[in-house]
């Protein structure tokens, strides 16, 4: 519609009246289709018919296209609502992976403050051993934590 004022007050006088007729008509309610087919009905020039059917596509294209978009956003918000319950749902299996990935390193952290004496002769001694169980554990637990995440992510 902007366009048309534009045409309507930028072109000389055959055509910025009729472009003119077409925006006021449009102003008053009528569809735009409506008021380009009134446009062409009035006056019987080729040209005008050309300049109307394209315009009149673009219209119904428009509209086909904004449905479309319409709609795929109403999707998406259904599918972010749907995303975020499930997600609630799964907070549950998420939080007891978290926690159970700690325990095993708080507790071993507790027992280290709690008495050295007697779980600092183990690193200390068996170097070679200790330290490649301990890299295995903590692997192990990482992949733990790494498996029940994946659980808990549910695609929608």
């Amino acid at each position: 519609m902007q366009a048309m004022e534009a045409v309507s007050k930028e072109l000389p006088p055959p055509i910025c009246d009729e472009f003119h007729r077409v925006v006021q008509e449009m102003q008053v309610g009528i569809p735009m289709e409506g008021a380009l087919e009134i446009s062409c009905a009035g006056i019987p020039s080729e040209d005008l018919d050309f300049l109307s059917l394209p315009l009149m596509f673009n219209v119904r294209w428009a509209a086909t296209l904004l449905k479309s978009w319409i709609r795929f956003r109403l999707q998406s918000a259904n599918a972010l609502r749907s995303k975020g319950e499930i997600r609630v749902l799964t907070s549950q299996v998420r939080a007891s992976g978290t926690l159970l990935s700690l325990v095993p390193v708080v507790l071993a952290l507790i027992i280290w403050f709690i008495d050295r004496l007697t779980s600092c002769p183990l690193w200390m001694t068996v170097r070679f051993v200790a330290r490649p169980i301990a890299g295995l554990v903590l692997f192990m637990i990482g992949l733990g934590y790494f498996i029940m995440q994946r659980i808990a992510d549910i695609e929608v």
